[in-house]
C-alpha cells in the first residue's frame, strides 16, 4: 500500500485526474495532430520520449490485432514492406504483462504496465532485502530506492525497467542459494531469469547478468567456499540459467536469426555503441538537474539527458551506503555481500564511464556494439541494496562514528561537484546557468543535511525504526523532485487522436502503402492506425531493406519506385523538395487535409503482379546498378540472385489479385498465359514459405528486396506463409522446458511441505 501511494504521488494525472502515461503530445508539433492539440498546449513535455509513440506503440498495437486475428504476433506488416516483430525482441510478445494489451485499450495497458513495472521493482526489492535478513525499515528503504531509482523513473515508458524487478528476484536467488536454501534458489533465479529474459531489452539484459556473474562470483571467491558449499550454488545456479534460456527459446532462436539479418552499419543511431558518460557527468551522481533535462529545454550535456540523469540514486542512498562500506559486522556473509556489491557496481560504472584499463572490455567482440552508458544496470540496483544494508547496520547498532563515513563522503560529494563546475564555468556562465545550479545544488545539500540529520538524532533513540522509515521517505520525495515533469501523462481523448487526415486515407483505401517521409511525419506514427508506411522505425532494421534504400536513394524514381507499390504519398507543403526531379509530375493532388498535401500515385504497382521475364545477378551492386538504370523495366524483368530451380520460358503474361492478406499469411489469385514469375511487393526474409495450388514452391529474393514465386500457366492460388521453422523449433523447446520446469517446481513444492509437516510433527 505504501508502494501504491507513493506511485500516486508520482503520477497525480493517473490517480486523480485519470490520464495516460504518454508523452503524445510530442506529437502535436506536427501535421496531421498539430491542428488537434489542447488551446493550453505550449510545446512537448519531454520532447525525448518519442520512442514511445514511434516504437513502443505500435509494437503493442500491432500485436494485439495479431492475436485478436488468431495469427502468432511474429510479423509486423505496417513498416519497410514487413519486417520482423517477435525477433526484434524489445516488442516483448511472450513477456506475461502484455497481455494487458490484448484485452485493454492499448493506452489504459501500457499505463497500466508502468505502474506495475514501478510497484514489482518495489516489492521484489523489499522482498530481496528480507531474504538478505535485513530489517524492515531497511528493505522499505530498498523497496523505496528502486522502485523510484532514477534509472526506472527515467526510462519507464521504455522497456528496460520491465527488467527491473526480476534482477530484485536474481539477486534475492543468489542470496538464497548463499543461505543454502537450494530449491528455492533454484526456482527464485529461474524465475527471475526467465522474466528477465521475456521483459524486451537483450542489452540491458545482457548488462545486468555481467553485473550479476561478477556479484556472484566475487561473493564465492570472498566467502572462500569449499567443496559441496561452493559447487552446488555455482551448478544450481548455472542449471536454473539454463532452464531459464531453454524455456525463452521461442524469443531467443528468432531473435539470434534477425541477428545475423539486419543491417549492422554504422550509419543509424539504433547501431553502434555510443562513447561513454564523460568524468564531468560525475556530479549527475549527487545533483540529479546539473546539466539540465530535454524537458526543461536547458540540457548542456554531450549525450541524451537520459544517460546522465539516470545514474542518480538519491543523496540518502550515498549515504547509508557509505556506512555499510565502513560499518563493522559480525557476519563474514554480509561482509562478502558487502564487498561483492561495490566490486560489480564499481565495474559497470567504470566501463560505462569508459575508465582506463578497463574500457579495454569495450573492444572485445559483441561488447564493442553495446552503448556504453547501460553498463550501469547493475550498478543503479547495487546502489540502493547497499543503502539498504548499511541502514540496517545502522540500526543495529548506531553509534556516534558510524557518521564519520556519510560525513566524509557528503564533503567528498561537495568537492566533486565544485571542480565540474568550475571546469565548466565558461559554459555555465555563457548559457546564464548560474541561478538554476544553485537551486540545484542547493536541493541536493538540503536533502545531504536532512539525510545527515536524520542519522544524527537515531542515534540517541533506543528504536530507530521511526528515523528509518523517515529515511525511505527522505529517499522517495529526492527521487520524485529529482525527476519531476520527465514523465508527462495526457488525457485520453488528446492521445493520438483519429484526424481527419488518417480517416481519410483509410476511407479512400489509401492505405495499402503509404509514403510518410515526405510528409514529415516520423515513421512508426502512422503503423498504429492500420496504415502500411512505406518507411518506418524500429530497434533492429532488415538488411535487405536498409542496403536497397541506401544503394537507390534518389535514384529509387529512375524506375524502381513504381515497383514499390506506394499507393499514396503525404506531403509537407513547405517541403519544395520532398519529391527529386520530376517525381512530383507523376502524382496527382487529391485533397489538402490537416495541414498535409495527399498525393495519389496512378503508376504504382499493384501489391501483387506477374513478370515474364527473370535475369540473374551474380552480385548485389550489379543488381542496384541496373535497379537505379532508368531504362529498366520491373513490369517486365524481375533481378534474382540464383537459377531458378524451374526455369521459365519468360513469354508468360497475366494477372494478380491479392485475395487476403493478413498478419502472417497472404495469398494471391494468379492467371497467366504461360509460366511467369509472381512478384509480391513485400519485403523477402527467411522464414516465409510459399505454396503454389496446394504445392510447396522456392521463394526468391526479387530485386534485392521483395518476394517472388514462379507460376505455372493458367490460373494459380499461391499462398504465403509466416511461422518460421526456427520458431517452431523454439516454441516445442519453451513449452516442453516450462511443463518440465513446472512440474519439477510442484513436485519440490509437495516435498517440502511434506519435510515441513515432519518437522512440526
Amino acid at each position: 500500500m505504501l508502494l501504491v501511494v507513493l506511485l500516486a504521488a508520482a503520477f497525480p494525472g493517473v490517480f486523480f485526474r485519470g490520464e495516460m502515461i504518454s508523452p503524445a503530445d510530442i506529437a502535436f508539433q506536427q501535421p496531421p495532430w498539430a491542428s488537434y492539440a489542447p488551446e493550453d498546449w505550449e510545446g512537448p513535455s519531454n520532447p525525448l520520449m518519442a520512442d514511445a509513440l514511434t516504437l513502443f506503440r505500435p509494437w503493442y498495437t500491432i500485436s494485439r490485432e495479431a492475436v485478436r486475428s488468431g495469427a502468432w504476433p511474429l510479423w509486423n506488416p505496417y513498416e519497410f514492406a514487413g519486417i520482423p516483430l517477435l525477433a526484434n525482441y524489445q516488442s516483448a510478445v511472450f513477456y506475461p504483462p502484455r497481455l494487458l494489451h490484448v484485452f485493454l485499450d492499448v493506452d489504459l495497458a501500457t499505463t497500466l504496465c508502468i505502474l506495475l513495472k514501478l510497484w514489482l521493482a518495489g516489492m521484489t526489492a523489499y522482498l530481496c532485502g528480507r531474504t538478505m535478513r535485513l530489517l524492515r525499515p531497511a528493505s522499505v528503504f530498498c523497496s523505496v530506492g528502486w522502485m523510484f531509482a532514477s534509472y526506472n523513473l527515467i526510462w519507464c515508458n521504455w522497456s528496460l525497467p520491465d527488467l527491473s524487478p526480476w534482477l530484485a528476484v536474481l539477486v534475492m536467488g543468489s542470496e538464497l542459494l548463499f543461505q543454502r536454501q537450494y530449491r528455492r534458489g533454484f526456482f527464485a533465479t529461474a524465475l527471475g531469469a526467465t522474466l528477465l529474459l521475456l521483459a524486451g531489452h537483450p542489452v540491458s539484459a545482457f548488462t545486468m547478468v555481467l553485473g550479476l556473474g561478477v556479484y556472484f562470483v566475487v561473493r564465492l571467491a570472498l566467502e572462500a567456499r569449499r567443496g559441496q558449499a561452493f559447487l552446488a550454488p555455482l551448478g544450481l545456479w548455472a542449471g536454473a540459467w539454463t532452464l531459464a534460456l531453454l524455456i525463452c527459446a521461442a524469443l531467443l532462436l528468432p531473435f539470434f536469426e534477425y541477428l545475423g539479418n539486419q543491417y549492422q552499419g554504422q550509419d543509424l543511431a539504433a547501431f553502434g555503441a555510443e562513447r561513454g558518460l564523460p568524468l564531468s557527468a560525475s556530479a549527475v551522481f549527487w545533483v540529479p538537474r546539473f546539466f539540465g533535462t530535454a524537458a526543461e529545454g536547458n540540457y548542456w550535456g554531450e549525450l541524451d539527458s537520459n544517460r546522465y540523469s539516470m545514474i542518480y540514486p538519491g543523496v540518502a542512498v550515498w549515504l547509508c551506503a557509505a556506512m555499510a562500506l565502513f560499518a563493522r559486522r559480525e557476519r563474514r556473509e554480509t561482509r562478502a555481500a558487502v564487498m561483492a556489491l561495490a566490486v560489480a557496481a564499481g565495474l559497470g560504472i567504470a566501463l560505462a564511464f569508459e575508465v582506463y584499463p578497463i574500457s579495454l572490455i569495450h573492444g572485445l567482440p559483441y561488447l564493442d556494439a553495446i552503448k556504453r552508458s547501460y553498463h550501469v544496470c547493475f550498478a543503479v540496483f547495487a546502489l540502493p541494496l547497499l543503502g539498504a544494508i548499511g541502514l540496517d547496520a545502522w540500526l543495529r547498532q548506531a553509534r556516534r562514528g558510524t557518521l564519520l563515513p556519510p560525513l566524509a563522503l557528503a564533503l567528498a560529494a561537495f568537492a566533486t561537484v565544485a571542480m565540474v563546475w568550475q571546469f565548466n564555468g565558461a559554459i555555465i556562465r555563457m548559457r546564464e546557468l548560474t541561478g538554476y545550479l544553485y537551486v540545484q545544488t542547493g536541493l541536493a545539500a538540503g536533502f545531504a543535511v536532512a539525510g545527515l540529520a536524520l542519522l544524527s538524532a537515531g542515534v540517541r533513540l533506543r528504536r530507530r525504526s521511526l528515523p528509518g522509515y523517515a529515511l525511505a521517505i527522505l529517499l522517495a520525495v529526492d527521487l520524485l523532485v529529482a525527476h519531476r515533469g520527465l514523465n508527462p501523462t495526457i488525457a485520453g481523448e488528446h492521445l493520438m487522436p483519429e484526424t481527419a487526415l488518417t480517416r481519410y486515407v483509410q476511407e479512400q483505401g489509401l492505405g495499402g502503402r503509404v509514403g510518410t517521409a515526405e510528409g514529415g511525419v516520423p515513421g512508426g506514427l502512422m503503423a498504429a492506425y492500420g496504415i502500411h508506411e512505406w518507411l518506418g522505425e524500429d530497434g533492429m532494421y532488415p538488411e535487405r531493406m536498409i542496403r536497397f534504400l541506401k544503394a537507390l536513394g534518389p535514384e529509387l524514381w529512375n524506375a524502381m519506385e513504381p515497383a514499390c507499390g506506394i499507393g499514396c504519398y503525404l506531403k509537407h507543403p513547405e517541403f519544395a523538395d520532398a519529391f527529386p526531379g520530376d517525381a512530383s509530375e507523376r502524382l496527382r493532388l487529391l485533397d489538402t487535409l490537416d495541414g498535409l498535401e495527399v498525393y495519389a500515385n496512378p503508376g504504382a504497382f499493384p501489391p501483387a503482379y506477374v513478370v515474364p521475364e527473370v535475369r540473374v545477378c551474380p552480385d548485389r551492386e550489379t543488381m542496384y546498378a541496373l535497379l537505379a538504370d532508368p531504362g529498366f523495366d520491373p513490369a517486365q524483368t524481375a533481378l534474382i540472385e540464383a537459377p531458378l530451380t524451374a526455369s521459365l520460358p519468360g513469354t508468360g503474361r497475366g494477372t494478380a489479385e491479392m485475395v487476403s492478406r493478413g498478419f502472417t499469411e497472404v495469398q494471391v489469385r494468379v492467371e497467366a498465359d504461360g509460366a511467369a514469375l509472381l512478384v509480391l511487393a513485400d519485403a523477402y526474409y527467411p522464414g516465409w514459405a510459399a505454396t503454389v495450388n496446394g504445392a510447396p514452391a522456392e521463394i526468391v529474393p526479387v530485386n534485392s528486396v521483395f518476394r517472388g514465386v514462379a507460376v505455372p500457366a493458367g490460373h494459380a492460388d499461391v499462398r504465403f506463409t509466416y511461422f518460421p521453422t526456427v520458431f517452431q523449433t523454439g516454441l516445442a523447446c519453451s513449452v516442453l522446458f516450462l511443463a518440465a520446469g513446472s512440474v519439477a517446481g510442484l513436485i519440490s513444492l509437495r516435498s517440502a511441505r511434506r519435510s515441513a509437516v515432519r518437522k512440526q510433527t
